[in-house]
């Protein structure tokens, strides 16, 4: 189990568009302090402050109603079958970086170009 976490999280890294990219030296969105304006799915109101990197990990995930450790659960519940698949394709690994670099640019595009609203709390100093 541990190595296939381990794969997991490797290939969710590879995959992470602000692992990917950056902006200012921003360091993948851990240092850019946004707001999150959204909703649960009950429709309540969501805002929150926090650092990019944490809401695209975090919040995003969350607001989905989707639980980290049901993955786990489901994994241990029930273990993957084993499989022939497709060899090992250096190729595809690297366009699969690629398209998660051109994500993380798409990303950083779309936020606000004004400073979020530093009275919204939980603000990280």
């Amino acid at each position: 189990m541990r190595a296939l976490k381990l794969v997991v999280h490797l290939a969710s890294d590879l995959e992470h568009p602000l692992h990917a990219s950056e902006r200012n030296g921003d360091k993948g969105g851990n240092k850019l302090q946004v707001v999150l304006h959204a909703k649960w799915p009950d429709g309540t109101a969501y805002t929150k402050a926090s650092t990019f990197h944490s809401k695209w990990d975090d919040s995003l995930v969350d607001l989905q109603a989707y639980s980290w450790g049901s993955y786990a659960d489901a994994s241990d519940a029930a273990p993957l079958p084993t499989v022939e698949g497709p060899p090992f394709d250096e190729a595809c690994i690297a366009a699969l970086a690629n398209d998660a670099h051109a994500l993380g640019i798409k990303a950083y595009q779309l936020l606000p170009t004004a400073p979020p609203d530093r009275s919204i709390r939980p603000y990280p100093e």
